[in-house]
């Protein structure tokens, strides 16, 4: 029994260690895990750069795509603008070349009008009376006429006439009716004149009274014509007697020698 005790504490006196000698496998195990870890913390440091650069350029790509956008706004907005202004100085110069072509057509209209007014026939009167042409039973035979004359610069052609003439109180207000006569007349500028005329017997109680302003010859007429560019024109001419006309035979001998024509108010008119 004392020598079992004394083994005993002499074990407790002096422990023993047990040495674990690892085996080739299982260093290898632990070097390769080791050179797994070294490899996935070279990876993962490799993922973590290449992530970072991919985010870079990403950062790059937006901002440049943000700087691209912007200034292409800013370059459409420019160009809307412009395209805006263009269209506007496009109208603008539309329009002023549309106000240039109307001024050309009415300048181009003007000068042919005042050409065919410069160079067109007219027709108007140049002069009348009432001139007596001989007695006749208890009066006398008058020759009431008015000469019409071209003042323009072009012949006026297919000319034709109406006239008429009648013995009416001084109040006289018409009817004042014509029947033209058939004629296909050509007027000369500055020619020989065209004589509308008629004759009429006036008794002596009629004349004094023509005298007397109680009543009036009236004389009336139309004539139609062709000017140089085709257009129809017209002249219409209304008159009636006026003061009494005399003539000298002698030094103290004068005797009345018919009367003048005055215009009325309406019926004298050119076109």
């Amino acid at each position: 029994m004392r020598h079992a005790n004394n083994r005993i504490s002499n074990a407790k006196d002096h422990p023993f260690f047990v040495q674990v000698i690892p085996s080739e496998r299982s260093e290898s195990y632990n070097s390769a895990k080791e050179e797994r870890e070294k490899d996935k913390l070279w990876y993962d440091k490799s993922l973590a750069i290449a992530t970072a650069i991919l985010a870079f350029f990403t950062f790059c790509l937006f901002l440049t795509t943000y700087c691209l956008a912007r200034d292409s706004r800013k370059t459409s907005e420019r160009q809307a603008k412009e395209m805006q202004n263009s269209i506007c100085i496009a109208k603008e110069a539309a329009d002023a070349a549309a106000a240039i072509a109307d001024a050309s057509n009415r300048t181009a209209e003007t000068m042919e009008k005042t050409a065919e007014t410069q160079l067109r026939a007219y027709l108007g009167v140049h002069s009348g009376g009432i001139d007596p042409i001989r007695s006749v039973n208890a009066g006398m035979r008058y020759k009431v006429y008015v000469e019409i004359a071209n003042f323009g610069s072009t012949p006026a052609k297919k000319v034709t006439r109406a006239v008429n003439v009648t013995l009416a109180s001084s109040t006289y207000d018409g009817p004042f009716d014509l029947e033209p006569e058939p004629g296909n007349w050509v007027i000369a500028p500055n020619g020989p004149h065209w004589t509308f005329v008629k004759e009429m017997d006036i008794a002596a109680a009629d004349i004094e009274a023509i005298n007397n302003k109680q009543k009036a010859i009236f004389f009336w007429g139309i004539a139609t014509y062709e000017d140089v560019s085709g257009r129809s024109q017209k002249l219409g001419f209304r008159y009636r007697s006026g003061n009494q006309i005399f003539k000298l035979l002698g030094r103290n001998h004068v005797e009345p020698d018919g009367w003048i024509l005055d215009p009325e108010k309406d019926g004298n008119y050119t076109t």
